[in-house]
């Protein structure tokens, strides 16, 4: 290895992770730009993936791996980054992979603008297919920005990762960042702090982070586990401090804050509400409501605002009456009919609704929701 300071810390939190951490190694050690240092984070795993990571590091001088009780991958990361020594830092959650030329690119494109931080694209992918998510559609061009902040590019609001980043060390340290320990979805506050700090971001559409959909029931990452009370209330503390972070900055973010909150981070619980305990059921009615009030208060009394589509919309409005039974039943038939194109769903959904002498609550809600 390179005896100079290694150009990239590449950070990697393991937890029981057997089945694809190779995959995920593989990509970092054959990166074309070598002198890199690989930091691995064995948090408490139960199953082989300390077994593999140990003959990783046999293999790569480059490997250092830091084994520790398990605690979170907040804890994990922010341990790593008080060891990294690299000019900038980069995290790979264990499940996923990045392209072999990655490292290379982005630093490269990071030192020509000067940037804090350089995002890069992310494609989600399974067994059968790889896609660009809606939300890194928002958020990640096709064409390159060598350099713009979250007031002149707003919607840097949608892309919510810290995977997909190359983030400069000193930047970093000198901001005193630091991941939310014993929560969920650490990444989100951190993406959003670093959005609110930076001079310069660039986005670098050249290059992709691979985000794995695990299909293992028995194995499923924390953003799959939609149905888990820690985790909604993890998700509400995180996006009501992103909340007063975006408030504090610029109030023009909070619009393209709170239309991510309600088309993506709440709908996507709300649709899974029928799979959800009866108290975590009640929690979330009781949580988004408030959320919704704190909506209106901030002057946004009208949700058609947000351009939602109209059976989400009722779905709110649901909420704001407190009609749990009917929401469920929202949720059932939009689900139900979700592989369908939208003019059959919509007409099937409707003859449930008329079959269930649901149509004069429904549209009650309709109306109330204009």
């Amino acid at each position: 290895m390179n005896n100079s300071k290694p150009l990239v810390s590449v950070i990697v939190p393991v937890y029981n992770t057997e089945d694809y951490i190779q995959e995920c190694l593989n990509s970092i050690i054959n990166q074309s730009l070598s002198n890199i240092e690989i930091i691995l984070v064995n948090d408490g795993s139960t199953d082989g993936s300390l077994e593999i990571l140990e003959d990783y590091a046999k293999k790569d001088t480059r490997i250092k791996i830091i084994n520790k009780d398990n605690e979170g991958q907040a804890i994990a990361k922010n341990l790593a980054i008080s060891k990294s020594n690299g000019k900038y830092l980069s995290f790979i959650d264990s499940d996923d992979y990045i392209d072999l030329n990655a490292y290379e690119k982005i630093y490269n494109y990071a030192e020509s603008n000067n940037n804090d931080i350089v995002l890069f694209n992310v494609l989600r992918f399974n067994k059968k297919n790889t896609w660009k998510g809606r939300l890194h559609r928002i958020s990640i061009p096709n064409e390159n920005i060598p350099s713009t902040n979250i007031i002149n590019f707003p919607n840097l609001v949608y892309d919510s990762s810290a995977s997909n980043k190359l983030i400069k060390k000193s930047f970093w340290d000198n901001y005193c960042f630091k991941f939310e320990e014993g929560r969920f979805y650490e990444d989100l506050l951190v993406a959003a702090r670093l959005y609110c700090c930076a001079d310069s971001i660039g986005i670098f559409s050249n290059v992709n982070y691979y985000w794995r959909i695990r299909e293992n029931q028995a194995n499923k990452s924390t953003t799959q586990k939609l149905t888990d009370t820690k985790n909604f209330n993890d998700r509400i503390f995180i996006l009501n401090k992103i909340t007063d972070l975006y408030r504090e900055k610029n109030e023009n973010l909070l619009k393209y804050h709170y239309k991510k909150c309600l088309d993506h981070d709440f709908i996507i619980i709300l649709n899974k509400i029928n799979e959800s305990s009866q108290d975590l059921q009640c929690e979330i009615i009781n949580k988004i409501n408030l959320f919704l009030e704190d909506i209106f208060l901030e002057g946004y009394d009208d949700l058609n605002i947000f351009n939602l589509g109209i059976f989400d919309k009722i779905k709110y409005q649901a909420i704001i009456d407190n009609n749990l039974k009917l929401l469920k039943k929202l949720v059932y038939y939009s689900e139900k009919y979700n592989e369908k194109k939208l003019y059959i769903k919509m007409f099937l959904i409707f003859k449930d609704i008329i079959k269930e002498k649901m149509f004069i609550e429904i549209l009650k809600l309709y109306i109330e929701s204009r």
